[in-house]
C-alpha cells in the first residue's frame, strides 16, 4: 500500500492472513504527515492463520469415517491428489459467504483412493456425520464450515493478534486495522473479524483493500524501490560488538577475568557491547549513541571487532544463549601515537534493510574508515 500526504488515517494495524500460512503477522504504523511510515512496534506474529481452517478440515474428514480400514486408505492417498483435494478446499472456502443460506452445499473433489474405498464400502462414513459423499465429491454444509471451521481461527487471530496488540500501550490511538493477503478476501474473515474489533473496540475501522492479495505483492514492490519509505523501525534483535572491558569484581564473571600485560590490568573478555537493543525504535540513517573502543596493540592499525546480534535483549556475553556472530566491523587506524590508550568512536546507522557503522578517532578527530564485513 502506499501513502501521499495528507492521507487520513494517522495510525493503524495490517494485519497479515495468508491463505495458506499458518500464522497471522500483524504490524502496527503510524502514518506522518511527509508519508513516511513509522513502526510502532515489532511486526508480531501467532500460530492462527489460513493454514489452521485447512487443518480442521482435514482432521473433521478422518474423523467422519468409523473403523480402522480407512486409516489404510487414507495412508495409500498420494501427495499429488492430497494437494489437490486441500487446493481444491482453499478454493471453495473463500467464496463462502457470511450470509449464504445454512442449507447451501460446499463441494470437495475427494482422492480416488478414499472415493474407490466408499464405492467398495471398504469404508464409510459415521452416522450423522455432516461430511456427505455424492458424486465423488465431499459435500460439506456452509454453516459447518462457517461456524466449525472458521471460527476458531478468527478467535485465535482476534485474541492473540489483534486485541493484544490494541490494549499495549504503544497501540493507543489507533483508528484503522487494515487486512491484507488471501485469507482476508474471504467475507467470513471480515465479518468476524470486523465484528469483533467494533464490539471491543468501536472507534477503531476495519478496511479491506479491494484486492487483499495484490496488495500484499504492491506493498513488497514499493518497498524495494523505496526501502526508505519507512523513517524509524523497531529493531528485530539486539546488536553490538565483542569488547574487553576493565574487570569489575561486582559485575563480571569471574571466568571472564584475564591478565593484559601491555595495560597492567585485569580485563573482562567476551563482553557484549550493546549499540542498539531489541525493541528500540530507531530511525533510519540516524546514528545511534556512540561506544569507545581502543586497540589492544600499541602498533594495531588494522582492527577487526566482532559484531553480535541476540535474541535478548540485554545480553551480557556473546557467549550467552540466544547471541550469534553475524560479522566484524572493520576499523583502519592509519596514525598509531597514542597506542593503546587511542579512542575510536563506533557508531552505528540504520538504513532500509541494511546497517552501516561510522568511526572517528577522537584523539585527532579524524574519521575512521570503517566497515562491517557479514558473515
Amino acid at each position: 500500500m502506499n501513502f501521499e500526504r495528507g492521507v487520513i488515517i494517522p495510525t493503524l494495524i495490517v494485519i497479515y492472513l495468508e491463505i495458506f500460512s499458518g500464522t497471522a503477522d500483524l504490524s502496527a504504523i503510524e502514518v506522518e504527515e511527509d508519508g513516511k511510515l513509522k513502526e510502532l512496534q515489532v511486526s508480531y506474529g501467532n500460530n492462527a492463520g489460513g493454514q489452521n481452517i485447512n487443518d480442521a478440515f482435514l482432521q473433521h474428514c478422518h474423523d467422519s469415517f468409523q473403523g480402522k480400514e480407512w486409516q489404510k486408505i487414507f495412508s495409500n492417498v498420494t501427495p499429488a491428489d492430497a494437494v489437490k483435494m486441500e487446493a481444491n478446499f482453499e478454493k471453495s472456502k473463500v467464496q463462502i459467504g457470511s450470509t449464504d443460506s445454512d442449507g447451501q452445499m460446499i463441494e470437495v473433489e475427494i482422492p480416488a483412493a478414499i472415493r474407490k474405498g466408499i464405492e467398495k464400502k471398504s469404508i464409510t462414513l459415521k452416522e450423522g456425520s455432516l461430511v456427505q459423499y455424492d458424486d465423488e465429491e465431499f459435500l460439506f454444509a456452509s454453516d459447518f464450515v462457517r461456524k466449525e471451521l472458521f471460527q476458531t481461527t478468527c478467535s485465535l487471530i482476534y485474541e492473540n493478534s489483534i486485541r493484544y496488540v490494541l490494549c499495549r500501550d504503544e497501540a493507543k490511538g489507533i483508528k484503522t486495522v487494515i487486512l491484507v493477503g488471501g485469507l482476508s478476501e474471504s467475507p467470513i474473515v471480515v465479518d468476524l473479524l470486523r465484528g469483533k474489533i467494533e464490539q471491543d473496540f468501536p472507534d477503531v475501522k476495519v478496511v479491506v483493500p479491494d484486492s487483499p492479495f495484490k496488495s500484499v505483492l504492491l506493498g513488497a514492490v514499493l518497498y524495494g524501490h523505496d526501502p526508505m519509505k519507512f523513517s524509524s523501525r523497531i529493531s528485530r534483535e539486539t546488536y553490538g560488538v565483542a569488547a574487553n572491558v576493565p574487570f569489575d569484581e561486582a559485575k563480571h564473571d569471574e571466568s571472564k577475568k584475564w591478565w593484559s600485560e601491555i595495560a597492567g590490568m585485569y580485563f573482562c573478555k567476551d563482553f557484549f557491547s550493546i549499540h542498539v537493543k531489541k525493541g528500540q525504535s530507531v530511525n533510519l540513517l540516524e546514528s545511534q549513541s556512540a561506544q569507545v573502543y581502543k586497540p589492544r596493540s600499541k602498533k594495531l592499525n588494522v582492527v577487526s571487532v566482532p559484531i553480535y546480534s541476540s535474541s535478548n535483549v540485554n545480553p551480557k556475553y556473546i557467549t550467552d544463549e540466544g547471541c550469534k556472530r553475524i560479522g566484524n566491523v572493520r576499523l583502519e587506524i592509519a596514525d598509531s601515537t597514542g597506542g593503546t590508550e587511542r579512542n575510536v568512536e563506533v557508531r552505528m546507522m540504520y538504513g532500509g534493510s541494511q546497517i552501516a557503522v561510522l568511526a572517528k578517532d577522537i584523539n585527532t578527530g579524524k574519521a575512521v574508515d570503517a566497515e562491517i564485513v557479514f558473515g
